[in-house]
């Protein structure tokens, strides 16, 4: 299979809305590292939170478009759409490896709602920069024609 213009069209909203996103997380780090208020915090966390959780829906939203259009193996979990990414060349081990691990996230969001995960969203958030990384190597696959 090879990539259309269809494909291109399908992944782009989600790639725009992770750039946005690294961005807005970035900056949601800097504030929690400046308010020192725990009610300060709180709605940065939460926003942090839903941050992280929005680049973990859109990298799937990515990596199943792509995995589905051009016939790769069908990932396990979140986490595989990743893997399987990297497996196929899409993007880099660096990359995969760091973005790998914002993934595991979505597993307490979703499922350890109850609970308060600051060390790992903020180990997740510390990745921002990857993210940016992850949509120009998808870019730059889908340009090459795969």
């Amino acid at each position: 299979m090879f990539v259309t213009d269809l494909l291109r069209a399908r992944i782009e909203p989600a790639l725009s809305r992770l750039e946005v996103e690294s961005q807005r997380i970035a900056r949601d780090q800097k504030a929690l590292r400046e308010a020192f208020d725990p009610v300060q915090q709180e709605p940065i966390r939460r926003t942090l939170e839903r941050r992280i959780q929005i680049v973990v829906e859109c990298t799937a939203d990515i990596g199943n478009a792509l995995i589905d259009a051009l016939l790769m193996r069908d990932p396990a979990s979140y986490t595989d759409i990743v893997a399987v990414l990297g497996d196929e060349g899409v993007t880099t081990p660096h990359v995969t490896a760091a973005m790998i691990e914002i993934m595991a996230v979505r597993r307490c969001l979703v499922q350890e709602y109850l609970q308060d995960h600051d060390d790992l969203l903020l180990a997740a958030a510390s990745h921002a920069p990857v993210v940016a990384q992850f949509v120009a190597e998808v870019r730059a696959y889908l340009n090459s024609g795969a």
